[in-house]
């Protein structure tokens, strides 16, 4: 992707901080099927450097903060945000499962290449389900199902203006200001 002049500093340092994240992923998805020792083909721009000049916090930051996602449930989703961005994604996904069907990010990519995987990421009550930050393709295999990011949250981390109902309703009184939200939490049945 590349810089927009339309884009201000601020939509331009999230854009690029979400990139990097997502390129951290991809270097854990190319070393898995490199011979060790083998260095991918990009590393990424240190992280804690660029979060600390945005201002408010990153969304990406900002999600997994409110949904208090793992490390491995936000790898998860940067798997889901590398594939909406970028066009080669599926093939390095692909190429770290050893299978071209599977161009597209799955459980069972994340639990293959992830150390910190752990298997109740995508139960029904974990985050990532119980908000339906993700959606799965149905299918007989769910480990195999391709996973895609809600449309919403991926406007949301690109910082983009869109509105999610359910983001309003789901945050927690201290995590509503990060948001700018004020309406009171509904009853979840």
């Amino acid at each position: 992707m590349t810089h927009n002049p339309n884009t201000s500093i601020e939509q331009q340092a999230n854009l690029d901080y979400l990139l990097d994240a997502v390129a951290e992923v991809q270097c854990l998805l190319e070393k898995h099927k490199l011979p060790q020792g083998g260095q991918p083909s990009y590393i990424p721009v240190g992280l804690i450097e660029r979060s600390t000049s945005i201002n408010p916090a990153a969304p990406l930051e900002t999600l997994c903060h409110t949904f208090n996602l793992t490390a491995f449930e936000r790898k998860i989703l940067l798997l889901c945000v590398g594939m909406a961005l970028i066009p080669s994604f599926g093939a390095v996904c692909a190429h770290a499962l050893g299978d071209s069907r599977l161009a597209f990010p799955t459980l069972q990519l994340a639990l293959s290449v992830f150390a910190d995987s752990h298997v109740s990421a995508l139960l029904p009550e974990a985050p990532l389900q119980r908000w339906q930050l993700l959606h799965g393709a149905p299918g007989p295999e769910p480990t195999l199902a391709a996973l895609h990011l809600d449309r919403s949250i991926l406007y949301f981390l690109l910082g983009e203006p869109w509105e999610w109902r359910k983001l309003k309703y789901i945050c927690v009184d201290p995590r509503r200001q990060i948001l700018g939200l004020s309406q009171p939490m509904p009853a979840f049945t």
